[in-house]
């Protein structure tokens, strides 16, 4: 199908609202695949590129004079075997009318399928996507639990009554605080051992040697590498306590969930509001006391929006595995 709004001999309608210069097709831009098209091998040598342009109105013409419903797809398809520099010869052919058959007007609708065609295929998009500018004043939060993400800061900092309570000059959309979280560590320093024993097996030379002559029962293990003589697997069956399995399933970038608590993200945010506030002092040379309201609106809004929640959050304990017991001493069973 013809990628247009109306069908052709009606795109004047669509022209109309731009530039006549444009190319219909261009207001179609390519859609992205969801999955990457198969390519399958086949024969092209049926395909014979045209050298020039008289050879293509010839056949053109010829299959016009012979109209079918195939013909307007016989033309896309001729085209699409052409090359840019024979596509440019043809439309300029039909701009200046140096082709006999460009003055016959039953042609005419036929001549413009042809030129969006050729326009569409050497059209060259001149829009640049905008790269998004950093922002100018961060707000680092640690988030501690939960808590801080019900809390939903940006919203406050965005709240009419606490931006009109800035200076003038940090009232811009731009320069108004955008808040980001600093996230805890993950299991990977609690469940690998690889640092500690690489510095030591180099910086050591008695670690070393005991390494290298050190006796074990490998080979009597399921999970024996027959290549290695030494236990090298993925296989988390090697692990007999099914809550480090659990939580080693989830790969060395999980983090462990913690019990919401308010007061200790509570805490965290208003700590991070009184360290941006004495950036934004020092960044924009202002008085000490020219953000004490600002700061002073945001502890009421987070207070009243912690009370809400409070009455709305079910708080359920939270029991980290790798506090567990019994989960440390298998977890260093494990990687002794």
């Amino acid at each position: 199908m013809s990628r247009t709004v109306f069908p052709y001999g009606l795109n004047d309608r669509v022209r109309s609202s731009g530039s006549n210069n444009e190319s219909v097709g261009s207001i179609f831009p390519r859609l992205k695949r969801e999955h990457q098209r198969s390519v399958r091998g086949r024969s092209r040598h049926h395909l014979q590129n045209p050298t020039t342009n008289k050879t293509i109105y010839q056949d053109i013409n010829k299959n016009m004079k012979e109209f079918h419903k195939t013909s307007y797809n016989f033309i896309r398809k001729l085209l699409d075997k052409c090359k840019k520099k024979l596509l440019k010869s043809i439309a300029l052919a039909i701009m200046n009318k140096s082709s006999p058959s460009v003055s016959d007007e039953v042609y005419y609708q036929t001549h413009r399928y042809i030129l969006d065609i050729v326009e569409t295929k050497i059209f060259t998009s001149s829009y640049k996507s905008l790269s998004k500018l950093p922002p100018e004043n961060l707000c680092i939060v640690e988030f501690k639990n939960k808590a801080v993400e019900y809390i939903r800061l940006p919203s406050i900092l965005k709240n009419k009554d606490v931006v009109s309570l800035l200076p003038e000059n940090l009232q811009q959309p731009e320069k108004i605080p955008v808040v980001t979280y600093k996230l805890g560590p993950t299991i990977r320093s609690k469940v690998f051992n690889y640092k500690d024993a690489v510095t030591s097996a180099l910086f050591q030379e008695d670690s070393l040697n005991d390494l290298l002559n050190i006796e074990c029962n490998c080979r009597t293990s399921e999970f024996c590498d027959i290549n290695h003589g030494h236990v090298i697997t993925g296989n988390l069956s090697i692990v007999n306590n099914l809550k480090l399995r659990k939580v080693l399933s989830k790969g060395p970038n999980y983090r462990e969930k913690r019990t919401i608590n308010f007061n200790v993200a509570k805490r965290e945010i208003l700590n991070s509001i009184c360290n941006l506030s004495e950036k934004l002092k020092n960044k924009y040379k202002l008085h000490n006391d020219s953000l004490n309201a600002w700061k002073d609106k945001i502890t009421t809004l987070l207070s009243q929006k912690i009370t809400n929640l409070k009455h709305s959050i079910h708080i359920s304990h939270a029991k980290p595995f790798l506090n567990d017991p019994a989960v440390v001493r298998d977890l260093e069973k494990t990687t002794r």
